[in-house]
C-alpha cells in the first residue's frame, strides 16, 4: 500500500478544497492510502475527505480554527509585527514543525504533499521525506508585494526591517525549493510580474509546472438544493457574493459586505426579479433578496447557475469560475489585505475584471455590465483555465514520486537482509 500524506495550509478553504481535489483522483489509484492532516475548519472539511474514503488527522484536536473572525496584522510593520507577531506564527513555527516532524517520523508516508503548508513542508524537508509542495503563490506573499504597495493600503513600513525579511524570505523559499521534489501551480505565468522571479528559474529548471487548474469534477454528485436555500428558481439576475476566508482586518471584510448590499439595493430598482446569495462566513442580517449562508462546501451548482460572481481574489475561485465560464468580478477591499495583492494584480494583467475599494457606483455599473456582456467578461478566462485534468497531473506527479520512493524503500530493505545474511 502507498502511503501519502496531504497536508493544508490552514488559512483558508482553498487549501483544503485544492487537496481535496487531488484526493478524489488518488482515492481511484490501486492500492494507494491518502491520509488529510487538518489544521483548519475540520467541522466542515473532515466530512467531505472522509466521504472519499480518506483518513482525516486532526492536527489541533482541541479547536476548529478559522481564520476569517478575526483581524492577523498591525497597521505599523516592522520586523517585529510581520516577521515576529505574524510569520513566524503562522507560517514558521518552531513548535508546530516539531510537531509535524513527529507526526510523520511516527507514520511514515512516502511522499507528503504540502499546500503553501510552509512548517509542513520544513518538516519534510528536514527529515528528507520525498515532498511535493502544490501552491498558488510563487513566493512568500510580502516578498511579492512592495513597501509601496503596502503604504498604498495605508500600512506604516519600516522599509529596511521588511527590505531585510524579503531577502531572508526568499532565501528560505529557494532552500524549500531545491528540497522539493516538484512544484505544482494552477497559477500561469506573467512575464511583467514574474520575468526576474525565483520561481522563473524554477519553471526553466522543470522544478516547478503549471498543471492547470486543481479542482473537483464538476459531474460529482450532488444534494445542493436550492429550494431548500430559498434560492427562487426564476431569480434574475442572481448574485453569490464571497468574502475571504481569510482577513488582514477585520473591518475591510465588514465594509466588502456592506458594500455587496448596497450594490444589490441599486440592482434591484432595475432588476425586481433579483436575488443575492451572500457567502460571508458568519451569518449577517440583510435586507429583503438577499440570503445569508455562512458557506457552502460544494458550490459549484450554485455557480452554474450565477449571472454574476463578486469574490476576493482567491486563486481555487479563480480557477473553478474560470473552468465553469462564470461571469465575475474579483473585489479587493485594500492593499491592507496584503495577501489577495498579487492574485488581485495578476488578475487585472490577464485581462480578469476587478474592482478596488469600496466606490459603490463604480461596482454597480460593473455588475449591470457583466449582466449584459457575459462573453466579454469570460473570454479572458483561456489564460488559467488550460483544461480539466490539472488534479488528474498532479495526481500522477505525486503518485509517481510515491511510487518511486517505496520502491527504493523496498529495494534497500532487500539489500540490507542479503547483508545480514553474510554474517
Amino acid at each position: 500500500m502507498t502511503n501519502i500524506f496531504m497536508v493544508p495550509n490552514p488559512t483558508g478553504t482553498g487549501h483544503n478544497m485544492r487537496m481535496y481535489s487531488i484526493a478524489c483522483k488518488l482515492k481511484k489509484k490501486k492500492d494507494v492510502n491518502v491520509k488529510i492532516v487538518l489544521s483548519s475548519l475540520q467541522d466542515t472539511f473532515t466530512p467531505l475527505f472522509e466521504s472519499i474514503g480518506a483518513e482525516v488527522i486532526n492536527f489541533n484536536p482541541k479547536r476548529i480554527v478559522n481564520y476569517s473572525k478575526k483581524s492577523h496584522l498591525e497597521e505599523e510593520l516592522t520586523w517585529e509585527t510581520m516577521i515576529n507577531q505574524y510569520f513566524s506564527e503562522t507560517f514558521f513555527n518552531g513548535s508546530v514543525i516539531l510537531k509535524y516532524m513527529s507526526l510523520f517520523s511516527e507514520q511514515k508516508p512516502d511522499v507528503i504533499v504540502s499546500d503553501y503548508n510552509i512548517n509542513a513542508s520544513i518538516a519534510a524537508c528536514l527529515l528528507n521525506i520525498k515532498h511535493v509542495f502544490v501552491t498558488e503563490r510563487f513566493n512568500f506573499t510580502l516578498v511579492d508585494v512592495s513597501n509601496e504597495l503596502l503604504k498604498k493600503g495605508g500600512f506604516r513600513v519600516n522599509d529596511q526591517e521588511l527590505d531585510s525579511a524579503r531577502k531572508s524570505m526568499n532565501s528560505l523559499f529557494k532552500w524549500l525549493g531545491n528540497n522539493t521534489e516538484f512544484i505544482l501551480t494552477d497559477k500561469p505565468y506573467v512575464e511583467e510580474m514574474d520575468r526576474n522571479s525565483l520561481i522563473k528559474t524554477f519553471f526553466d529548471e522543470g522544478k516547478a509546472h503549471f498543471v492547470g487548474p486543481m479542482i473537483r469534477s464538476f459531474e460529482q454528485e450532488s444534494d445542493f438544493s436550492f429550494s431548500s436555500l430559498g434560492i427562487k428558481e426564476e431569480a434574475f439576475p442572481l448574485i453569490t457574493a464571497t468574502v475571504s476566508g481569510t482577513t488582514m482586518f477585520k473591518e475591510n471584510k465588514k465594509k466588502l459586505v456592506t458594500l455587496y448590499i448596497e450594490m444589490f439595493r441599486k440592482i434591484k430598482k432595475h432588476y425586481p426579479g433579483a436575488q443575492m446569495v451572500l457567502l460571508a462566513r458568519e451569518n449577517i442580517e440583510v435586507p429583503e433578496g438577499i440570503l445569508s449562508i455562512p458557506y457552502i462546501s460544494n458550490w459549484i451548482p450554485l455557480l452554474k447557475k450565477s449571472d454574476v460572481l463578486l469574490s476576493h481574489p482567491g486563486w481555487i475561485t479563480v480557477t473553478e469560475i474560470s473552468s465553469l465560464g462564470v461571469p465575475a468580478i474579483f473585489c479587493l477591499a485594500s492593499f491592507k489585505e496584503y495577501h489577495e495583492a498579487e492574485a488581485y494584480l495578476r488578475l487585472d494583467k490577464l485581462g480578469y475584471q476587478t474592482h478596488y475599494g469600496f466606490d459603490l457606483d463604480s461596482l454597480v455599473e460593473k455588475v449591470n455590465s457583466t449582466i449584459t456582456n457575459r462573453e466579454l467578461v469570460t473570454s479572458n478566462y483561456k489564460y488559467v483555465y488550460k483544461d480539466s485534468d490539472g488534479a488528474t497531473k498532479a495526481s500522477d506527479c505525486i503518485l509517481d514520486v510515491a511510487l518511486r520512493e517505496k520502491a527504493k524503500k523496498q529495494k534497500n530493505k532487500i539489500e540490507v537482509c542479503e547483508t545480514c545474511q553474510q554474517y
